[in-house]
């Protein structure tokens, strides 16, 4: 596994440990080109998250 892909793997990480800490949050899922299993991703690609919850406007507010 390159350095990439291991940054992304330990981001990954710290996304689920913050996720199970916040009750407004009801489900997450990783959508774009990190989610296909027919090509994977490139060292290019981003990680793009979709994010359920309760009340999305304290993410909206927030760059953190």
């Amino acid at each position: 596994m390159n350095a990439t892909a291991i940054a992304y793997e330990q981001l990954i990480d710290r996304f689920v440990r913050w996720a199970h800490t916040d009750d407004n949050l009801r489900a997450a899922g990783i959508v774009g080109s990190r989610a296909r299993i027919d090509h994977p991703a490139d060292g290019w690609s981003d990680l793009d998250v979709l994010l359920v919850a309760t009340d999305p406007r304290p993410y909206c507010a927030r760059s953190d």
